[in-house]
Parts: C-alpha cells; structure tokens; sequence
C-alpha cells in the first residue's frame, strides 16, 4: 500500500506475479538474483480519512465508470518490490536444525518491472535487475513466520548469524514439494503519477458540471420565486438580467476558490512526478552499481616490495591482508563490467590492456591510452588518420567499434559518450555518429537529462546547462555549476555562493552558502559562512541537521560520516542527526552494501626527513559498527619528506 499525496489516498496493486530467482556462493560470498514479470488486474484505492475504498478495474478486462484505460495502465510501474520466500528444509537435513527452516527466508529483490502486459503474463517483460551480493549477517532472514503473521518491514526482520548462512549456502537447501511457494512483501513503491493525474482531471471535470448545474439551479430557483414575468413587462426583464447577473458573480467566487484548489493539487503533482523520478534513476543507479563478490576486488599498491618501483595488485578490500592477484602491474585500476585496466612497462613503454579476476590478461596490453569499459565499450588511444594518435573505442574483445579518430574521449553513460574534436566537445552515440556536434569547450557528463557545458574555453562564469539535444535547456549562467543529483543542482555565484536548483533553472534554495554538496538521500552538507560549521539542508532549503560540524559528508545508505571537532573522531549520523556509530574513527568511508572500510590509532614514525612511515589499523564495519573484516595492522612509506621549518611535508594515497 502506498500513499498519494495529491488525492490524499493509500493506493494497492493488484497483480499476477512470475518471481523467477537462485541463491548461491561464490569467492565465499552469498549471491542472490531474482527477476520478475507482471500484469496488473486493478487498483484498490483507500481514502485516507474516511477509509472508504474505490476499486479500479482495467478497461481492456471489463468497461465500467471506474475503469482504467490502457494508456494509464502503462505508466503505473513498480519500482521497487521487496519480497520474502520461505526456505523450508536444507538438503542436508543434519547440517542445520529442520524444524527451524520453515521460519527462514530470503529477501528478493527484481529490480524496476517492466510495463504492464494488457494480455497474458507471458507477453510481459521481464524486469531490469542485477545480481546482489548481501552481507552474510544479512543474507538469510531467521523470523519468516513472524513476517508472514505479522506483515513485518524489512527494518523490523532478523537475520541467521553468519555462519549459520555461510553453511546453508554452502550445503544447499530446498524450497517446497509444491510447485508454487508463497512469497510475502516487505517493502513497495510504484510509479502513480499518471494515475493521479488522471484521477485529478476527472475530479477537475466532474468539480465544474456540479459548479455548473449548481449555477442554472439558483438562477432558476431565484427566478421562480423573485420574478413573474407578464408580457411585455419590461421591468421584470430588467429584474431577471440583475438576478442572474449577481448569481454569475457568486459563482465566479466558487469557480476562483475551485481553480486555486486545482492549481495547488497541480503542484502537488508536479512535486510527486519529481519525486518518482529521482527514485526511479536512484534504483536505476543501484542497480547498475552491484557488484559480485570478484567485482569487488580493489587494486592496492605493494608499497612493501621497493620504495621507487611499487607494483599494484588486487585484493578483496584495502583491509585484507590476501593478495588475490598479486603485484605486477604499473597501473590497475577497478573492475567494471568484469575487466580491469592495467598497464605493464613504464615510460614511453607503457602499455595498457585489461585483465580477468583471474589477472589474465583478456585484451593484451597494447594501448598507449585507455579508459575503463561501460556499456560493453572502452576508450584507448588508436592509430587515426595519417598515422596520428587518436581515441576511439574498442569492444571486450578489444576489437575497434568506433575508430580512432577523437582528440579525447570519455566513458559511455545512458548511450551516449563525451568527445572532443578540434578543441570542441560533442557527444556521439556508440555508432560513432554524432548525436550533439563538437561545439562547446568543457563538457560535463549527462545526469537527470542535463549536462553542464562552457562554450569558452576557461571561463567558469559561462557555465550553462544544455539538454539532450544540445540546446541550451533555460536562461542562466553561473560562475560555476555541477551535475543534477535527486532534482536539484548545486551552482555557484561569485556575489553570494552556493544554492540549488531546480530543472528549470529556478532557484529552489537560494544562494547564500560558503559551501556546499550535492542532495544525497534528501539532504545535502551546507556550511553557511567560510570557517563556519556543516549540518544539512532538506530539498526546500530549511535545516534538517543545525550545524555543528566541522566536516560532514554526503549521505549514504542512512548515514553520514562527520566530525565535530579537530581533535574529535569520526562517527556516523542518521537522517535525524542522531549518532548511530559512536566517534572512534580517523577516516570513515561512505556505506555501500552494508558496508564501510574504516581507519583509526594511526600514527607516524617522521625521522629525520628521510625514511617515513605512516602505520594505522584498518576493518570493515557492518551497519551497527561491529567489525566484520579485521581490523589489521596497516603501514605506509611514505616517501622521503621535504624538511620545512616546521616538520614534514607528508603526503597519502586515498586508502579507499
């Protein structure tokens, strides 16, 4: 059930529903994947105070005043779908107690459904959605009955202790002898806005016949008791014209109260439209962000094997002591879409290619030049026209798709990749064909149908933001202006700083910040005077969180990490402010997965600027704080320091 605010009601799909999924391990990691297809058969609609429910068939099933046309069904779409199956036995029956297995379960998630089929299921798409990867501690849900009794959320749901699920992974287990398994949801949200909006317009039509058939009904009503009219009696004419005439002007007052309660419900939907569509590309963005356990390996310098020639390799996380690749290559960088780029030979000599989560090289090191893959390309400097040295793109078989023929080029992202030419900087599609042509000085990527471009070439106070044809989407330049994030867009003026704004251009927060950062889960990090303190705005601009902050970053997952005061540590806060992860940290990564790599008790050994070190201790944490990985002992060389007056000049790679 979920609540639409323009028409003050709690909306529930019905619906036929094909849940297709597999659970398994890999690298030692859960892995679960599930997707799904639907039809709608009707819309049971609650009225939030009177609870009076309204039912809605579909006008291709049955042609009735309440019916849904086809064109409306199409648009209602869910975008997020939680669902809780039962496992009921292990296939090892002594691996685990069988009684207790029919009170366990797994969380699916399909990801976006598709449209509606108005015919058979079968004729349904299924549904966008990748494999996941939960923490083991969040992997096998231990109170099934009770959420199927009680209708429990999933914040409310326990959780096997993690080996408890690594051997239910391990070993196997088994659903039900019956064909069909009930499964339970925990969570929901769809799209409604085109289903209000229709809802609101018949309001708006049937609101004007009764204003109508109100106004002909008094006139006749005064009429009928206030004028006789004999012939050719002019005066009772007179009368007839003034009554009529006064009944129009009180009505005129009605239809003025009725079209501001329309252009408030208006808002009120344009408000909604705005916010399905964040948290649709918010789930869009989730998705396409998950990894699989060998996904998640991360290149780590081997600062241990020499001092001017440290090799990268890759390992499970910056806290594993493990080398899953080991240390060979000059350059690694992350895995996306199952390749790495890496690079052997240094100098001139440097060659880049990509490798597997094996560290076998998949597409041979022979580019001078190249960029991650995304969207099945990748950017790599090629031989162009005359034997000159151009990028194009390759596929991952390392085949040449567009040839070499761009001074620069960017990552594929939502089909369309940035490129320059000539000094110029366009976009093209991944036929190579231009899709904006080669016009603007700095281009930045496409976010929420906008992109931030220059059309001169190092003039910051030109910043404008274009749409996906090229044009330029509203008035307004800024002195410096940054990628859409959940509706709103942090810009700069040199007179008054930071604000946001809206799609359109409008201001929805006005500038009047030292600093700021992007809107993350609903709120964004905004220092108000330069030296001043953080805390964090809501999307209309008010404070959620008073500063009292000296550092505050974006939200993630719930939580944020901050720290109030220089000599204080780093914790975690959620949306209310409220510590969740006491301080006790020295640097505190954003959660991702229900998982965040954390350091603390770091110290330097300086000497006498030569020869030093940086040792802390390093772990993952889950959401509660408890370590899950680690801590370890960690050390870093950090180079021979440049001696100033006042100690060392030290410098430290991003751990993360």
């Amino acid at each position: 059930m979920q609540y639409i605010e323009p028409i003050d009601a709690h909306a529930s799909l019905v619906m036929d529903l094909e849940l297709r999924w597999k659970a398994w391990g890999l690298m030692g990691e859960p892995v679960i994947y599930s997707e799904a297809r639907w039809r709608l058969r009707g819309i049971d609609l609650m009225a939030t105070g009177s609870g009076e429910h309204r039912w809605f068939d579909l006008c291709s099933d049955k042609q009735s005043y309440d019916c849904l046309p086809d064109s409306v069904v199409k648009t209602i779409k869910p975008v997020q779908l939680k669902m809780l199956v039962p496992i009921l036995r292990p296939t090892h029956t002594l691996l685990l107690r069988p009684e207790l297995m029919a009170a366990n379960g797994l969380i699916l998630d399909p990801g976006v459904l598709a449209e509606s089929s108005l015919g058979d299921l079968s004729e349904t798409e299924l549904s966008f959605n990748a494999p996941g990867s939960p923490n083991w501690n969040r992997s096998v849900v231990s109170n099934m009955h009770s959420a199927s009794q009680k209708k429990l959320i999933a914040e409310q749901l326990a959780y096997l202790p993690e080996r408890e699920a690594q051997l239910l992974f391990q070993h196997g287990f088994e659903l039900s002898e019956r064909q069909h398994v009930r499964a339970y949801p925990i969570a929901f949200s769809a799209s409604f806005y085109h289903f209000a909006e229709y809802l609101l317009e018949q309001q708006r039509l049937e609101s004007e016949k009764k204003l109508s058939r109100a106004k002909a009904d008094r006139i006749d009503a005064a009429l009928s008791t206030a004028v006789q009219v004999e012939e050719d009696d002019i005066f009772a004419e007179f009368e007839r014209e003034y009554i009529s005439s006064d009944i129009e002007t009180q009505m005129q007052s009605e239809a003025s109260d009725l079209q501001k309660a329309l252009e408030h419900l208006q808002h009120s939907l344009g408000e909604m439209a705005r916010q399905e569509n964040a948290l649709l590309l918010k789930r869009i963005r989730e998705i396409q962000s998950r990894t699989l356990p060998g996904e998640t390996l991360v290149p780590v310098l081997d600062e241990d094997a020499n001092k001017t020639h440290s090799l990268y390799g890759y390992k499970r996380s910056v806290v594993h002591q493990e080398w899953v690749i080991p240390p060979r290559f000059g350059f690694a960088g992350n895995f996306h879409q199952g390749l790495a780029l890496a690079s052997v030979g240094s100098g001139k000599d440097r060659r880049y290619g990509y490798i597997n989560f094996a560290g076998d090289w998949v597409i041979a090191p022979k580019f001078e030049g190249a960029r991650r893959f995304s969207e099945g390309l990748a950017a790599a400097i090629g031989e162009g026209e005359y034997g000159s040295k151009r990028y194009g793109y390759i596929d991952t078989r390392g085949e040449w798709v567009i040839e070499p023929a761009f001074d620069n080029a960017r990552d594929f992202a939502e089909g369309r990749a940035r490129v320059e030419s000539n000094y110029k900087w366009g976009m093209i599609n991944p036929d190579g064909s231009w899709v904006i042509l080669p016009k603007f000085a700095e281009m930045d990527a496409f976010s929420e149908g906008l992109a931030v471009v220059q059309k001169l070439p190092g003039d910051y106070s030109s910043d404008e933001y274009i749409d996906g044809r090229g044009d330029i989407a509203f008035d307004g330049r800024f002195d410096e202006a940054y990628p859409f994030s959940e509706g709103r867009a942090r810009v700069w003026t040199r007179r008054k700083g930071f604000g946001f704004i809206d799609d359109r251009g409008r201001w929805i927060v006005r500038p009047g910040y030292a600093q700021a950062e992007d809107f993350s889960e609903g709120l964004a990090s905004v220092q108000q005077s330069r030296n001043g303190l953080f805390g964090y705005i809501g999307s209309d601009g008010h404070w959620v969180i008073q500063p009292r902050f000296i550092s505050s970053a974006p939200f993630s997952e719930g939580k944020a990490a901050v720290r109030i005061g220089e000599d204080h540590p780093l914790g975690y806060i959620d949306p209310d402010g409220e510590w969740v992860i006491r301080p006790q940290f020295d640097t505190a990564a954003p959660f991702s997965g229900g998982r965040a790599v954390v350091t603390f008790d770091t110290r330097y050994d300086k000497g006498e600027c030569s020869n030093t070190h940086e040792y802390w201790k390093a772990a993952i944490i889950d959401e509660t704080g408890q370590f899950i990985v680690g801590p370890e002992s960690k050390s870093r060389y950090l180079g021979d320091g440049t001696c100033f007056k006042n100690g060392f000049h030290l410098y430290r790679d991003n751990i993360d």
